[in-house]
């Protein structure tokens, strides 16, 4: 059972690894700066090791580093300077998952640990004032149901559950320690494939498991080529299906109520045949493409009216105008090579799955397009850095864990520059913050639990020096 959300498979793209890398060799020191770093010692075994970063509405930001005995919660305020501390015992061994935070009405900050099912949850709430902290216990009646997702959103902490069978997800909803179960009921919606047979949610999400995404970050094509994708934003919830290549059907949830609006946009049309398509949400507008081996269209819409922004439509044998990268085709940490042509391009990625992320970048909106899928291997191949296990905490906080085996993965992209009204703009992406971090953590043999999330308008990379026995939170920007 896959369990989107708990337990996932995080890499960062490798952009443009080896063409970058004299650039990324001179500039990664210029691209990142140490903020602050405070003595913390975690024992070993290092596999209970746990690291957890929440920042609240102040910028202050919190650490939670756990191993096999203890908790420490480190606090630093919003200029990053250590504040504040806080060391208890770990809970019992039936919780074994650092599941997620959140922050009460006092400010107090709770964590919340799970049992390897989810269906036991511990609230901690620490009170650094009075140096004291308060637990409860909740158990979440599952019910024929599988694990969808985990996320903090609006300050709340959620668990999503799809039923086994039916049409009905579920949310439990953690505030201030206490727990509220809502059902959303999706049964009064028609979803159906390309022949217009009606599909169960439950059968979709079973072929197409739910893909958590966060806007505020880079997501890599690995995340993107997903069929279902569940997005954030105004305190709501969008979830996009693109399980039939006609349209993109999208459910907006409203958190306050749990009301459920649906909008239907189609798919972009091709001249001759079917193809393969997907979505990506942003800043309200559907970023759609649809291709196979003659025809790629590239469509951006407004996702309110589905009125038509921009069209992008290139075949076998035209130049991709609308490129501002060569047509990288690369195998695992391979040097990347040019496909020279659009045939090549689009042969290539109409035998998978394909995608599209999209991404702010430097005042300009960066768009990458491909497919990314695992071919033969004749032994593991670490990819770039940035190829890891972790457990997904939502809120912007991605965890890289230790470097798992893996047979090579190959990816096939473009890149894409839009300035805001989505018309193309000529130049050289810029690199991304992203790129800094793999190249910092390539030359460090030092870090573990290392994390990422947005801050202000930059990303901090947090990690246990495993060497000097400290907690390093470093600044990364995009940009040279």
């Amino acid at each position: 059972m896959k369990m989107i959300g708990i337990v996932f498979v995080q890499i960062l793209d490798m952009k443009k690894i080896f063409t970058l890398l004299l650039l990324l060799n001179f500039t990664v020191f210029f691209g990142q700066t140490k903020l602050v770093s405070h003595p913390l010692e975690l024992k070993n075994p290092s596999s209970y090791h746990q690291i957890l970063n929440a920042v609240n509405a102040d910028n202050q930001v919190f650490v939670f580093a756990c191993d096999r005995e203890q908790i420490h919660l480190l606090k630093f305020n919003s200029a990053l300077f250590f504040s504040d501390s806080l060391t208890i015992k770990r809970p019992a061994k039936n919780y074994e998952i650092l599941a997620g935070y959140n922050f009460g009405t006092s400010g107090n900050p709770f964590l919340y640990w799970a049992s390897q099912d989810f269906k036991k949850i511990l609230s901690i709430e620490y009170d650094l004032s009075k140096k004291s902290f308060k637990t409860v216990e909740s158990e979440i009646p599952f019910k024929n149901e599988i694990i969808a997702a985990s996320f903090t959103e609006n300050n709340n902490f959620y668990i999503l559950s799809q039923k086994e069978n039916g049409n009905e997800l579920k949310l439990y909803v953690f505030n201030n320690g206490s727990l509220i179960e809502q059902s959303l009921d999706f049964s009064a919606f028609k979803i159906t494939d390309e022949k217009e047979k009606p599909k169960k949610l439950s059968t979709l999400l079973n072929d197409n498991p739910i893909e958590k995404i966060d806007s505020k970050q880079f997501n890599p094509l690995f995340f993107t080529v997903q069929k279902t994708k569940l997005y954030t934003e105004d305190n709501k919830i969008i979830l996009s299906l693109d399980h039939n290549s006609l349209q993109t059907q999208l459910f907006s949830i409203d958190l306050t109520t749990f009301t459920i609006t649906e909008k239907i946009i189609p798919q972009p049309q091709l001249e001759k045949q079917n193809g393969k398509s997907n979505s990506y949400f942003h800043k309200q507008r559907l970023y759609q493409i649809k291709l196979n081996e003659k025809q790629m269209v590239f469509e951006i819409k407004n996702y309110l009216s589905g009125e038509i922004i921009k069209t992008f439509s290139v075949k076998e044998n035209d130049s991709i105008t609308f490129r501002n990268s060569p047509l990288y085709l690369q195998t695992g940490n391979q040097r990347p090579r040019d496909l020279k042509t659009t045939k090549k391009f689009l042969r290539r990625l109409s035998t998978s799955d394909i995608g599209i992320s999209v991404y702010d970048n430097q005042g300009t909106t960066l768009a990458t397009i491909g497919r990314v899928k695992n071919v033969p291997s004749t032994g593991n191949v670490l990819l770039g850095v940035s190829l890891g296990v972790g457990i997904a905490m939502g809120g912007g906080n991605v965890i890289i864990g230790d470097f798992i085996e893996e047979d090579n993965v190959q990816s096939i992209y473009l890149e894409s520059l839009l300035d805001e009204n989505s018309q193309h703009i000529t130049g050289q992406p810029e690199p991304l913050a992203v790129d800094y971090i793999s190249q910092f953590l390539a030359q460090k043999n030092n870090i573990e639990n290392n994390t990422t999330f947005s801050y202000k308008d930059f990303y901090i990379l947090g990690y246990y020096d495993t060497s000097l026995k400290e907690y390093v939170l470093r600044k990364f920007q995009d940009g040279l």
